[in-house]
C-alpha cells in the first residue's frame, strides 16, 4: 500500500521567516564621536540585508501561498494562469468569488505593509539600477538609499521585520476571515491526503475541528 502526501508551504515559509529575523540585529549604525555623526556599520548592514531579503521573500510566498490554497482546496480552481497571477489580482478574484468586499482590507494599514513587502521584494529579486545612494567619503555605506529603499536602513533591523511578520500574519487572518474561511492549527508541514486538513478551510467542511 501507499499514501499520498501533501505539503502546506505556509508552514515552511513562515518557520524560514521566523528563523531569519532571529539573525538579525538592531542597527545598521553606530554613532561615531570623533565626527559626532552616526555612520553605518557595514558588517550589521550586509547581515541585515542578507537576512532581510530571505525573510521578505519568505513572508511573501507565505501570503501567496494561503492565497493558492484558497484557490486550489476551497474554490477548487485548476488553471495555471490564475495561480500564476498576481497576489493582487488573485485577492481581488476571490473577494469577488466569495462575494466580500475587498475596499475594507485595502483600507487597513496592513494592506500599506503588504505592499511595503512586496515592493521591496520584486525591487531586490529583479535588481536594476544599480547606484544606492550616496554617504560622505569615508563614513560608510549609505544609510538612507534612493527609492523604494529610502529607510532600509530601518526596514531591515530586527525590530522592524518582527513588526512587518505580525502584520502580515494579521493580514492573513483578515483576509482569510474576510472570507468566511480558517487558517487551520492543525495543519503540519507533510501531510497524509486521506487525513489531511489544508492550512486553510472552509469551517462547514470540517465540522468536527
Amino acid at each position: 500500500m501507499s499514501a499520498s502526501f501533501t505539503m502546506n508551504l505556509e508552514i515552511l515559509a513562515l518557520e524560514i521567516a521566523v528563523t531569519h529575523i532571529g539573525m538579525m540585529t538592531d542597527s545598521n549604525a553606530y554613532f561615531d564621536t570623533s565626527v559626532e555623526l552616526e555612520i553605518s556599520d557595514e558588517a550589521a548592514f550586509i547581515n541585515n540585508i542578507k537576512n532581510g531579503w530571505i525573510t521578505v521573500s519568505m513572508l511573501c510566498n507565505y501570503v501567496e501561498s494561503i492565497i493558492n490554497t484558497i484557490l486550489r482546496d476551497c474554490v477548487n480552481c485548476d488553471s495555471d494562469g490564475l495561480l500564476k497571477s498576481s497576489i493582487s489580482d488573485k485577492l481581488d478574484i476571490l473577494y469577488l468569488y466569495y462575494k466580500a468586499d475587498i475596499s475594507v482590507l485595502k483600507k487597513e494599514h496592513y494592506w500599506e505593509t503588504f505592499k511595503k513587502l512586496t515592493r521591496i521584494r520584486n525591487e531586490l529579486t529583479h535588481y536594476k539600477r544599480n547606484h544606492i545612494g550616496a554617504m560622505g567619503y569615508g563614513y560608510g555605506v549609505p544609510l538612507s538609499w534612493r527609492k523604494p529603499f529610502e529607510d532600509i536602513d530601518d526596514y531591515f533591523t530586527q525590530s522592524k521585520m518582527n513588526k512587518v511578520k505580525n502584520e502580515i500574519l494579521q493580514f492573513c487572518n483578515n483576509f482569510v476571515r474576510d472570507l468566511g474561511l480558517v487558517i487551520s492549527p492543525q495543519a503540519r508541514l507533510f501531510d497524509d491526503m486521506e487525513d489531511a486538513v489544508p492550512f486553510v478551510y472552509k469551517p462547514s467542511d470540517y465540522d468536527e475541528l
